[in-house]
């Protein structure tokens, strides 16, 4: 009897996955039944509700509504809860009033109502999940996506967020998904993927206004490609190269995959052409999107007198800009400020991301700069010009170009309320930190002690989260002192 070691590999890893998505969905499942509301959630449920009673947007004031459009589709269904529009408050737009009319008069289901709201979150939760293992998958192989859908369904802060009803981890489900959806384009511009791409684009800026951002992120990551063929013409052979060796295991492929992905040849005049081409179309399609999520609503924007579409989106941008612009009062480490501190997210960076993890990032940075480093002398050996796949390769690509611009924003922000404001670039962390798994040299010695030890770090990430659990937002990592000291 012969055994094909690939297809039983290939199913160990598909039971795996499923299993650990089984237990993502239990966990949450878990903590959603159990937790009393936090501050902002009854306010979003208001939305939620509104959103899909009345299709009026009145009480968005600052928040595109996709995120409630989400959140309510269970909600929906809820035959208790009242149609805001019937309750005090409504008129005015008073969210203060319409959320006490709405959940907690005498014999409102409040519960209810808080578990279908979570439920549509836990939702997205699964969907990011499969998204980085998707991603993590394309780049490092089949284990590398199995790594780092671990790393995402036991990091205690993608737990937390799956479990309230908030903007937060939807902005961070469908940022992830509008990146992997346009460097996919980027790869290989059919249309079904250029239409993906858009669609992706337009429900993340529907989801909430930080994912606005990804308008620079993704402009810039399509120039540097555009630039990049242009001016740093490569080999012919130059993605054969990449390839790993005739019967090489998925252990021997190195960083092959993910060379491919950012080696893809150059490109003509033509090419170009319609990459920039492109680039608008996925604009036009985000932009349709966007204001789908509106209701395609028209209006008067008040500040210009003018006739335009989507006026509750402008009207949101305006008040996002007074609310930076005048800070927002918060605490932090013994100090009071309505500024805010440059050092605010890094500080909370370090100290609520599992240490596991960031020495997980940090030994992936270092496999990454080591590649980078035989690639040169390969490239001084063989005269071949061009950047590669590297540091320089990869910081301007978009796996790390976002995380790497939504944090330097998030540090000019005034408004410094926690680390769900940082919340999406946790999926890119995860995602590259799942290259660590790869040994940094060979030899049978060095690769049994990095494996032990990344092992050791999973095993250690399990653990705090297994030990959190249920109360994950209470997390802080050991540099601390932990929960207990955060």
């Amino acid at each position: 009897m012969t055994f094909d070691v690939s297809r039983i590999t290939s199913h160990v890893s598909r039971l795996t996955s499923i299993a650990l998505l089984l237990l993502f969905w239990g966990r949450v499942l878990a903590n959603i039944r159990d937790q009393s509301p936090v501050v902002d959630e009854p306010v979003h449920i208001a939305r939620a509700v509104a959103y899909w009673r009345t299709g009026d947007l009145r009480l968005q004031q600052g928040h595109p509504p996709l995120s409630h459009a989400l959140s309510g589709v269970f909600l929906a269904l809820e035959p208790d809860l009242p149609s805001p529009a019937d309750l005090k408050g409504w008129e005015r737009a008073s969210r203060t009033d319409v959320v006490r009319y709405l959940l907690w008069e005498p014999g409102r289901p409040v519960e209810r109502a808080l578990f279908l709201g979570r439920y549509a979150i836990l939702a997205l939760g699964m969907v990011l999940s499969a998204l980085v293992c998707r991603w993590a998958g394309a780049l490092f192989g089949r284990w590398g996506g199995l790594a780092a859908l671990f790393l995402c369904t036991f990091d205690p802060n993608i737990l937390a967020h799956s479990s309230l009803v908030t903007t937060d981890l939807p902005v961070t489900c469908l940022t992830y998904a509008a990146c992997y959806a346009f460097s996919r384009w980027l790869k290989r511009p059919t249309r079904g993927r250029l239409l993906l791409a858009g669609l992706t684009l337009g429900l993340a800026w529907g989801a909430k206004l930080s994912a606005l951002i990804l308008l620079l992120v993704l402009g810039l990551a399509l120039l540097w490609r555009v630039w990049r063929s242009a001016h740093r013409p490569m080999l012919k052979h130059r993605a054969e190269r990449t390839k790993p060796p005739s019967g090489a295991g998925p252990a021997r492929q190195g960083f092959a995959p993910l060379a491919r992905t950012f080696t893809s040849g150059p490109l003509g005049l033509s090419d170009r052409y319609t990459l920039l081409v492109g680039f608008g179309v996925i604009l036009g399609i985000a932009i349709l999107t966007l204001w789908a999520v509106y209701r395609f609503e028209t209006g008067v924007w008040p500040p210009t007198g003018m006739w335009v579409p989507m006026p509750t989106h402008w009207d949101n941008l305006e008040r996002l800009w007074q609310h930076q612009a005048r800070g927002h009062h918060a605490f932090f480490m013994g100090q009071l400020s309505d500024e805010g501190w440059w050092y605010y997210f890094p500080v909370l960076f370090a100290i609520k991301t599992p240490l596991p993890l960031l020495i997980l990032l940090v030994v992936a940075a270092a496999r990454i700069w080591r590649w980078q480093a035989k690639r040169s002398v390969q490239q001084r050996q063989t005269g071949e010009r061009g950047l590669g796949f590297g540091l320089r390769g990869l910081g301007f690509d978009i796996l790390v170009l976002f995380p790497t611009l939504y944090f330097a924003v998030s540090m000019a922000s005034h408004i410094n309320i926690g680390y769900r404001h940082i919340l999406p670039v946790i999926p890119f962390v995860v995602t590259v930190a799942a290259s660590a798994f790869r040994p940094l040299r060979r030899g049978r010695p060095f690769v049994i002690c990095h494996l032990s030890f990344v092992i050791a770090l999973y095993l250690w990430i399990a653990l705090l989260s297994l030990r959190i659990h249920p109360y994950y937002l209470a997390y802080f990592n050991e540099l601390v002192g932990g929960p207990d000291q955060g």
